[in-house]
Protein backbone atom coordinates (compact mmCIF):
# COMPACT_ATOMS: atom_id res chain seq x y z
CA UNK A 1 0.00 0.00 0.00
CA UNK A 2 1.18 3.44 -0.15
CA UNK A 3 3.04 4.68 2.21
CA UNK A 4 4.71 1.64 3.00
CA UNK A 5 8.49 0.46 2.19
CA UNK A 6 8.23 -1.18 -1.41
CA UNK A 7 9.60 -4.46 -1.29
CA UNK A 8 12.37 -5.97 -3.36
CA UNK A 9 10.29 -8.11 -5.60
CA UNK A 10 10.26 -7.29 -9.40
CA UNK A 11 8.25 -4.96 -11.28
CA UNK A 12 4.66 -5.84 -12.29
CA UNK A 13 1.58 -5.10 -14.10
CA UNK A 14 0.35 -1.52 -13.23
CA UNK A 15 4.40 -0.87 -11.36
CA UNK A 16 5.71 -1.43 -15.45
CA UNK A 17 3.12 1.29 -16.80
CA UNK A 18 4.09 3.96 -13.71
CA UNK A 19 7.77 3.43 -14.98
CA UNK A 20 7.15 3.80 -18.23
CA UNK A 21 4.92 6.84 -17.34
CA UNK A 22 7.42 8.38 -15.32
CA UNK A 23 10.34 8.03 -17.79
CA UNK A 24 12.31 5.80 -15.62
CA UNK A 25 14.95 4.00 -17.24
CA UNK A 26 13.83 0.48 -17.66
CA UNK A 27 16.83 -1.31 -16.17
CA UNK A 28 16.87 0.94 -12.93
CA UNK A 29 15.82 -1.18 -9.57
CA UNK A 30 17.37 1.28 -7.54
CA UNK A 31 15.15 2.16 -4.05
CA UNK A 32 15.34 5.91 -5.97
CA UNK A 33 13.32 3.70 -8.23
CA UNK A 34 10.46 2.57 -5.76
CA UNK A 35 10.38 5.96 -3.91
CA UNK A 36 9.35 7.37 -7.42
CA UNK A 37 6.92 4.74 -7.79
CA UNK A 38 5.57 5.07 -3.92
CA UNK A 39 4.99 8.70 -4.59
CA UNK A 40 3.18 8.08 -8.25
CA UNK A 41 1.05 5.31 -6.39
CA UNK A 42 -0.43 7.64 -3.46
CA UNK A 43 -1.03 10.29 -5.50
CA UNK A 44 -3.05 7.93 -8.27
CA UNK A 45 -4.95 6.56 -5.36
CA UNK A 46 -6.69 9.98 -4.69
CA UNK A 47 -7.45 10.80 -8.17
CA UNK A 48 -6.35 13.33 -10.44
CA UNK A 49 -4.86 16.39 -8.63
CA UNK A 50 -4.89 18.54 -11.44
CA UNK A 51 -6.70 21.51 -10.00
CA UNK A 52 -5.99 21.23 -6.51
CA UNK A 53 -4.24 24.15 -4.56
CA UNK A 54 -0.33 23.46 -3.58
CA UNK A 55 0.58 22.09 -0.20
CA UNK A 56 3.88 23.24 1.50
CA UNK A 57 4.63 19.67 1.79
CA UNK A 58 4.20 18.73 -2.14
CA UNK A 59 5.62 22.13 -2.71
CA UNK A 60 9.19 21.14 -0.60
CA UNK A 61 8.88 17.06 -2.49
CA UNK A 62 8.52 19.31 -6.31
CA UNK A 63 11.53 21.45 -5.14
CA UNK A 64 13.68 18.62 -4.27
CA UNK A 65 12.98 16.34 -6.98
CA UNK A 66 13.74 19.59 -9.59
CA UNK A 67 16.75 19.86 -7.64
CA UNK A 68 17.64 16.20 -8.39
CA UNK A 69 16.06 16.47 -11.97
CA UNK A 70 19.06 19.31 -12.93
CA UNK A 71 21.62 17.36 -10.97
CA UNK A 72 21.07 14.27 -13.32
CA UNK A 73 20.31 12.42 -9.91
CA UNK A 74 17.07 10.15 -10.82
CA UNK A 75 16.64 7.11 -12.19
CA UNK A 76 15.41 8.70 -15.61
CA UNK A 77 15.89 8.11 -19.34
CA UNK A 78 18.05 11.13 -21.15
CA UNK A 79 15.77 13.67 -22.36
CA UNK A 80 13.32 13.06 -20.26
CA UNK A 81 10.54 16.27 -19.71
CA UNK A 82 10.91 17.27 -16.47
CA UNK A 83 7.34 19.18 -16.51
CA UNK A 84 5.87 15.49 -17.88
CA UNK A 85 7.82 13.88 -15.19
CA UNK A 86 6.51 16.19 -12.24
CA UNK A 87 3.22 15.68 -13.39
CA UNK A 88 2.94 12.19 -13.52
CA UNK A 89 5.05 11.49 -10.34
CA UNK A 90 2.30 14.01 -8.56
CA UNK A 91 -0.50 13.32 -10.50
CA UNK A 92 -1.15 16.65 -12.08
CA UNK A 93 -1.12 18.10 -15.67
CA UNK A 94 1.88 19.84 -16.73
CA UNK A 95 0.28 23.40 -16.46
CA UNK A 96 -0.10 22.95 -12.51
CA UNK A 97 3.44 22.17 -13.23
CA UNK A 98 4.35 25.20 -14.88
CA UNK A 99 2.40 27.83 -12.91
CA UNK A 100 3.95 26.32 -9.62
CA UNK A 101 7.61 26.64 -10.87
CA UNK A 102 7.17 29.77 -12.93
CA UNK A 103 7.94 28.34 -15.93
CA UNK A 104 11.50 27.39 -14.89
CA UNK A 105 10.47 23.69 -16.06
CA UNK A 106 9.50 24.68 -19.70
CA UNK A 107 11.78 22.76 -21.92
CA UNK A 108 14.27 20.84 -19.32
CA UNK A 109 15.39 17.58 -20.69
CA UNK A 110 17.06 15.14 -17.81
CA UNK A 111 20.92 14.57 -18.57
CA UNK A 112 21.74 11.94 -16.37
CA UNK A 113 25.01 12.07 -14.61
CA UNK A 114 27.59 9.03 -14.04
CA UNK A 115 28.68 8.41 -10.52
CA UNK A 116 25.40 9.61 -8.77
CA UNK A 117 24.48 7.29 -5.67
CA UNK A 118 20.95 6.87 -6.23
CA UNK A 119 20.27 4.94 -2.97
CA UNK A 120 21.54 8.36 -0.92
CA UNK A 121 19.18 9.88 -3.07
CA UNK A 122 16.75 8.10 -2.13
CA UNK A 123 17.22 8.29 1.68
CA UNK A 124 17.78 12.00 0.97
CA UNK A 125 14.27 12.50 -0.26
CA UNK A 126 12.59 9.90 2.08
CA UNK A 127 11.67 12.41 5.40
CA UNK A 128 9.72 14.33 2.19
CA UNK A 129 8.16 11.52 0.72
CA UNK A 130 7.01 9.93 4.00
CA UNK A 131 5.60 13.24 4.96
CA UNK A 132 3.95 14.07 1.76
CA UNK A 133 1.84 10.39 1.60
CA UNK A 134 1.01 11.42 5.16
CA UNK A 135 -0.61 14.28 4.54
CA UNK A 136 -2.04 12.57 1.46
CA UNK A 137 -3.54 9.64 3.73
CA UNK A 138 -4.46 12.79 6.02
CA UNK A 139 -6.50 14.50 3.69
CA UNK A 140 -8.16 11.64 2.56
CA UNK A 141 -10.25 11.00 5.83
CA UNK A 142 -13.21 12.93 6.01
CA UNK A 143 -13.01 13.93 9.21
CA UNK A 144 -9.15 14.96 9.37
CA UNK A 145 -9.89 17.57 6.93
CA UNK A 146 -12.17 19.72 9.00
CA UNK A 147 -9.85 19.01 12.41
CA UNK A 148 -6.25 19.96 10.23
CA UNK A 149 -7.73 23.03 8.10
CA UNK A 150 -5.60 22.84 5.46
CA UNK A 151 -4.40 19.48 6.09
CA UNK A 152 -0.70 20.63 4.91
CA UNK A 153 1.47 21.79 7.93
CA UNK A 154 4.82 21.24 7.58
CA UNK A 155 6.58 18.95 9.28
CA UNK A 156 9.97 20.16 11.06
CA UNK A 157 11.66 17.40 9.24
CA UNK A 158 11.07 18.55 5.62
CA UNK A 159 13.73 20.14 4.08
CA UNK A 160 14.54 20.20 0.08
CA UNK A 161 16.84 17.06 -0.27
CA UNK A 162 20.07 19.02 -1.32
CA UNK A 163 21.26 17.27 -4.52
CA UNK A 164 24.14 14.82 -3.76
CA UNK A 165 27.82 15.64 -4.00
CA UNK A 166 29.71 15.69 -7.98
CA UNK A 167 31.57 12.24 -8.22
CA UNK A 168 35.20 12.82 -8.00
CA UNK A 169 36.92 13.76 -11.31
Amino acid sequence: PPGQAAAAEPLAGEQLRLVSELQIESYSSSTLTATLLRVAEATRSQGNRKNEEWTDIESDLAEALFAQFEHGALPLEARASLRSFLGQVLNCGTGRITDQFQRRVKKKQFQPRDGVDLDDVAQRLEPLVEAFIQALQARSRPTSRSASGSGSPRPATARAASPPPLPPA
